[in-house]
């Protein structure tokens, strides 16, 4: 899990969310970490464009094959801002060039997604993880397939 540098993110931060960006030294994998407070209905009015143009840059740049998204900063709650998180990579890449995506939620983030994106958080089923650890084991072990 060392294996990942830090780069720039190319758009500056927006208010209370911040995208980090981190590409793996020998594989085709990029980590993306968001972390901040997403504002609630209309008080998140920025913040969906921020995420959706950061990770679209992103993807445009790095041409990743696995990417873990990495929530559990994030403090989510409600609004539908964040859909443009889940949208922008079948935007990026519409051609069917899918990626291997993977979700790592937290208390901060994981009620209110899972009412907005009806995920049954007694039985999280991938792409979304309540841990680390996995999400990691399941992007690679999907890659390493490739």
């Amino acid at each position: 899990m060392s294996s990942f540098k830090k780069i720039s993110n190319q758009i500056e931060t927006l208010g209370d969310v911040n995208c980090g960006f981190e590409i793996h030294t020998t594989e085709s994998i990029l980590k993306i970490s968001l972390d901040g407070a997403c504002g609630i209905g209309s008080q998140g009015e920025n913040y969906g464009t921020y995420i959706y143009q950061s990770i679209g840059l992103a993807l445009l740049i790095h041409q990743p094959i696995g990417i873990i998204i990495d929530l559990r900063d994030l403090t989510y709650e409600y609004g539908d801002r964040i859909l443009s998180l889940f949208q922008v990579f079948s935007d990026v890449r519409p051609m069917g060039d899918d990626t291997i995506n993977a979700y790592v939620l937290s208390d901060k983030n994981k009620y209110g997604l899972s009412a907005l994106l009806h995920l049954n958080l007694d039985e999280l089923k991938p792409p979304f993880f309540d841990d680390y650890q996995t999400t990691f084991d399941h992007v690679f072990k999907l890659y390493n397939a490739i």
